[in-house]
């Protein structure tokens, strides 16, 4: 009897607790054949399989343990249906039977809840444990989203700056391509620059087509130079940046030597000249004659189109 009660069975159609069917066979000591026995409980009490009771289908061994041929059929009854079976038949064990039925009933349903108690409680720290996670994952989420936008920002940024430094890059191919065509010039205006040759007042004046006492006239109107002992000198704001060089002459004259100081200009002084003439409208005689000459060209060019 403590055999049958405390061997849980479960049917597995309604995953509910059960009692095999020849236990009870056995432990309400009932003479008749299990299967004509079962036969006559399931239509006393109008028993149906899959509410109340499952058939089991169970290979037989014999004592050596070997594998018998035939099947053994077995029944798991509901605890429910096994305690009316109790109260039907006769035997003298039906009662106490019936109350470690009702017994074990009560313990397999304790079990049950604590079994379901834990389950939720495992359930429920499942669900916070899965809120954490989605909130960190939320949390996560947003981060990614700051980031890949910073990504993308610095991403502009980087080809705003490869734009600007492909912009930098040619700019400086065409300053470098300007310097080295302006090279030759520069060089050749520093070598005369810094040339110690020195110019007439008559050789530059040429230049204009002018005569030295015209030049040398415009330069004294222009505050720019002065006569002192019959030569003529700079005013104070032009000495000293290289304009001019005083040249001294000896001359013999009637078997006397006099010696006479003659300012000759430097090419920075022939620039510092030219620079005044144009101020002035007045350009060099060659630039006239080409401007003369291009525009005899444009007009006989325009009377020939009309």
């Amino acid at each position: 009897m403590n055999d049958l009660v405390n061997i849980p069975c479960f049917c597995e159609a309604e995953n509910m607790p059960g009692v095999l069917g020849t236990q009870l066979h056995k432990a309400l000591g009932i003479r008749t054949e299990y299967r004509h026995w079962f036969r006559r409980v399931c239509d006393k009490l109008e028993l149906r399989e899959g509410r109340d009771y499952s058939t089991l289908v169970k290979n037989v061994r014999r004592g050596d343990n070997v594998l018998m041929p035939g099947k053994k059929i077995d029944h798991l009854f509901t605890v429910t249906v096994a305690k009316e079976i109790c109260l039907i038949e006769k035997s003298p064990v039906c009662g106490m039977l019936r109350r470690q039925l009702v017994e074990a009933e009560q313990r397999m349903r304790q079990e049950m809840r604590r079994s379901a108690e834990a389950t939720e409680r495992e359930i429920s720290v499942y669900r916070q444990r899965l809120q954490e996670s989605s909130e960190r994952n939320l949390e996560l989420s947003a981060n990614l989203e700051a980031r890949q936008k910073e990504l993308a920002v610095q991403a502009v940024i980087i080809m705003q700056q490869k734009k600007a430094l492909k912009n930098q890059d040619a700019v400086i191919q065409k300053q470098s391509k300007i310097v080295k065509q302006m090279r030759p010039k520069v060089d050749y205006c520093d070598r005369v620059l810094n040339s110690e040759d020195v110019f007439s007042a008559t050789a530059i004046a040429k230049t204009y087509d002018w005569s030295a006492r015209k030049l040398n006239k415009f330069l004294h109107d222009k505050h720019i130079q002065y006569k002192c002992d019959g030569c003529w000198v700079l005013y104070s704001p032009y000495v000293g940046k290289g304009y001019t060089k005083t040249v001294t002459y000896v001359r013999t004259c009637d078997g006397v030597e006099r010696v006479r100081l003659v300012m000759k200009w430097t090419q920075k002084g022939r620039q510092f000249i030219d620079k005044k003439m144009r101020e002035a409208g007045w350009k060099p005689k060659e630039e006239s004659q080409e401007q003369i000459r291009q525009c005899r060209r444009k007009k006989k060019k325009e009377q020939e189109e009309q």
